[in-house]
């Protein structure tokens, strides 16, 4: 038997630059039929850009942080539409 079985989900995409130059990605997804169900992935740009994140790693932190607290916006505001079609 051939079944199909599809998925939403949403991704939000993060590149964090020094002079105009990637230094790490980050990659969240929220499953949109569970809004409970993240998943967070990050990576460098390159072996240069350890470099540059070393040197500059607290306001790369911050940055992280802020895309990740705007990922847990979206989520909360998922969970609350999908609570209201419930």
């Amino acid at each position: 038997m051939i079944t199909n079985e599809k998925k939403k989900q949403i991704v939000l995409k993060n590149v964090i630059k020094s002079d105009d130059k990637p230094v790490k990605y980050q990659e969240i997804t929220i499953n949109s039929e569970n809004t409970e169900d993240m998943t967070f992935s990050d990576y460098f740009a390159n072996d240069e850009a350890k470099a540059i994140y070393k040197e500059n790693r607290t306001e790369i932190r911050k940055l992280e942080a802020a895309f990740e607290d705007e990922a847990y916006t979206e989520q909360e505001t998922l969970a609350s539409y999908k609570a209201l079609e419930d």
